[in-house]
């Protein structure tokens, strides 16, 4: 194989697959990405079984052939060479990388032995914008639980459902994140993708937000096609929590603050909590129209801080987690939230100040 292209092109590609490469000591050639070069481009693949990528980047075909080489190498190496063009080149059972003054040749494997990415025949198709399944998912990601003893509940929840809403979902059972976006297609389906898919479909949405994003679902496994990438991935095959029963429905207590000043005094007084609990505590008083964050650490010290808030209803005090709030907060962009509250021994709701289409809701800590 013989292919000349821009160094961008070409590197944008490899640092993907590079992501899903993953060495194990039976397969060595999950290590390596797949290159071929063909008269429409440069096709790169990589696959670590359970998820893989396929695209294919622009540049000029002068001898099709395909070859593997090391995915961190070739990923480390054209990194380091600051020429704008790249010559890929295989010869003898190696890679010859030809960019100006540089020359190097790369060990590699052949072809013939990289596994098969599964191609999705007469499957389910729903397509959906970029920029909100970016959303959905960076809000919600944070929530899924890094703990493999509960399979479901490592991966992230897609529920295309009526009215062309598709509901995405993450709980580790002591938190829920649950962002609804809309979408094209027809019918409704239910599925469990896997964090690390997931993570990765994330990575190449912020890159290209003004494209849509097809979503093909298949026996088991489904296919995330953008632009000219698509990723592969096995489903999780699970029954997925009905959390609807969780979610308080009667809500007691409503407050208004700003997103800075919350987040500002859950950061301090995170420095006073208990190791291994990550206790806060949070009062709200309607008649003052305030609430306190403190904690209190017997070998270290203590801290309270007061903020001004709009607050409806009943008083409400709780103990909370400071590491879910940061996390809800850290994705928050707008300037007020609101924390809607039944009770202190019950979950509390949170989400930017009139946003129907996101629920964050955390577990009390109980003492």
């Amino acid at each position: 194989m013989k292919f000349i292209g821009l160094k961008d092109n070409i590197i944008s590609g490899v640092l993907i697959a590079n992501r899903f490469s993953q060495p194990r000591g039976n397969l060595p050639i999950l290590s390596n990405i797949y290159l071929q070069s063909k008269k429409t481009g440069l096709v790169i693949k990589a696959t670590n079984l359970e998820s893989g990528v396929m695209m294919e980047v622009r540049g000029m075909c002068e001898e099709e052939g395909d070859f593997t080489v090391n995915a961190k190498l070739l990923s480390d190496y054209l990194l380091s060479v600051p020429e704008e063009k790249i010559e890929l080149e295989v010869r003898d059972g190696k890679l010859k990388i030809s960019a100006n003054k540089y020359q190097t040749t790369i060990n590699g494997i052949e072809a013939v032995d990289f596994p098969i990415l599964p191609e999705i025949e007469d499957g389910e198709t729903f397509e959906i914008e970029a920029k909100n399944l970016q959303k959905a998912v960076s809000k919600t990601i944070f929530a899924a639980s890094a703990q493999e003893m509960r399979q479901e509940l490592s991966g992230i929840y897609f529920s295309f459902g009526k009215n062309n809403i598709l509901t995405v979902a993450a709980t580790d059972s002591f938190r829920l994140a649950e962002q609804k976006i809309p979408f094209l297609g027809a019918g409704e389906k239910n599925a469990i993708i896997p964090y690390k898919t997931a993570q990765e479909v994330l990575r190449i949405c912020e890159t290209i937000q003004d494209k849509k994003i097809a979503v093909i679902f298949g026996q088991g496994e489904a296919v995330f096609k953008i632009d000219q990438i698509k990723v592969f991935s096995r489903l999780i095959e699970a029954q997925y929590p009905e959390y609807g029963a969780i979610i308080p429905q009667q809500i007691n207590t409503e407050i208004y603050l700003k997103t800075s000043e919350f987040s500002q005094a859950v950061k301090t007084a995170s420095l006073f909590s208990q190791n291994g609990l990550f206790d806060i505590y949070f009062k709200a008083d309607p008649e003052k129209n305030s609430i306190a964050i403190s904690s209190k650490r017997s070998d270290v010290g203590e801290h309270a801080t007061m903020l001004e808030a709009s607050i409806k209803g009943e008083p409400v005090e709780t103990i909370l987690n400071y590491r879910y709030l940061i996390d809800c907060l850290s994705k928050i962009q707008e300037k007020e939230i609101e924390i809607l509250a039944a009770s202190g021994s019950q979950p509390i709701k949170l989400r930017a100040k009139g946003d129907n289409d996101y629920l964050y809701l955390i577990m009390p800590i109980r003492q």
